[in-house]
């Protein structure tokens, strides 16, 4: 009990601190909210977002320097049109949803880290998220009406087809973020009705891409309609000319190089097919030699153990006979053991042969 009435007493002073920084009464809120239209308060420490309900016709409401870390509330201002939340503590979007006719939404210098929340909300122009804590762009879908968008001062390193639906985009300033491809500039190419692109604002740190010597001629040529190029005037036609110039003889000067390249690259490739052949030629004429001489080998192997398995069927007559006749067994015992280490060179011959090839095969890989 007691802690309620703590709490409605502190909501008490603030809706008396709103009324006082705005020149109102307190006393008189009821009849004076109503007719309130603009709101705001600047470094007073104003805790959190309160007694919007007395003030149901508000269209702005300017918080600036405050300790807010989530916004609330608002469900009592559908008619707000404008609204400033900035350099507070905010860590999320979100509580605007009964908001559908905000067309001004200011939440810089803030801690947000996502886009979100803003479906609903078709009807904003304006968004500053400039000095936040966001990496993507995204929930920027159904915003179709959106003429100018500020994320600079973020983490965005990549732009991608994000702002497709965002055709009416005319101001975007995208400073102070780490982009370096010129890739990611080239998708803004798809806005019609951009004008005002910043990259390279002061206030901010360059981003990378910005380092390079041909970005703003490239940003020109794929965007011409571009009135100003990071607070530059770059309205006149003899800049996009002197723009699309520089590109076309960029163009034409790196056609030259690849084809130069294209050229000195194929004739490397003639040379290292030529060195290959000659590289190769060796292996594989060792190869044929060693197989040819493999195949007359292993003919002849082939005639001698023939011969050794005649010899062996009359030796098995022989000594069928052995009773008719005397046979000089010393003299056959001999010729069989002639042939047999014959025999046993033909194999190692043939297995010196195969290692060779063996050999020359592993060399004729290397070269493949």
């Amino acid at each position: 009990m007691i802690q309620s009435d703590n709490q409605n007493q502190n909501r008490e002073e603030i809706i008396k601190e709103l009324c006082t920084c705005n020149g109102l009464y307190y006393e008189k809120i009821d009849q004076e909210g109503p007719e309130t239209s603009t709101l705001e308060m600047f470094f007073s420490g104003y805790p959190k977002i309160v007694g919007m309900s007395f003030f149901p016709n508000l269209t702005t409401l300017t918080l600036v320097g405050q300790s807010i870390h989530k916004i609330s509330d608002l469900e009592y201002c559908p008619l707000l049109k404008n609204l400033w939340i900035a350099e507070c503590c905010l860590t999320k979007i979100d509580g605007l949803q009964y908001c559908t006719n905000l067309e001004k939404l200011y939440l810089y210098y803030n801690e947000i880290s996502t886009i979100e929340n803003l479906e609903a909300l078709t009807k904003l122009e304006v968004i500053w998220l400039n000095n936040n804590q966001i990496k993507v762009i995204q929930g920027l879908h159904t915003l179709q009406n959106l003429k100018e968008l500020n994320l600079a001062g973020n983490l965005i390193n990549k732009i991608g087809t994000c702002f497709d639906p965002n055709e009416k985009l005319e101001r975007l300033n995208l400073s102070g973020n780490r982009i370096r491809s010129f890739k990611e500039l080239t998708n803004l190419a798809s806005l019609p009705h951009l004008k005002d692109l910043s990259l390279n604002d002061p206030q901010y740190d360059p981003n990378p891409i910005c380092l390079l010597c041909n970005y703003a001629t490239h940003v020109l040529y794929h965007m011409p309609q571009l009135q100003r190029l990071d607070t530059y005037d770059v309205s006149e036609k003899q800049i996009k000319v002197l723009a699309e110039a520089t590109v076309m003889k960029k163009i034409m000067y790196y056609n030259m190089r690849v084809k130069s390249v294209h050229r000195q690259l194929n004739e490397e490739l003639e040379k290292l097919k030529e060195r290959k052949w000659k590289l190769q030629k060796l292996p594989e004429d060792r190869i044929k030699l060693f197989s040819c001489n493999m195949k007359h080998l292993e003919r002849e192997l082939a005639l001698l153990q023939t011969s050794r398995q005649i010899q062996s069927n009359k030796s098995i007559k022989n000594k069928m006979l052995e009773m008719e006749k005397s046979i000089d067994d010393s003299e056959n015992a001999d010729e069989v053991s002639e042939e047999s280490n014959l025999e046993r060179k033909f194999f190692m011959k043939l297995d010196a042969m195969r290692e060779r090839i063996t050999f020359w095969n592993r060399k004729l890989d290397e070269y493949v």
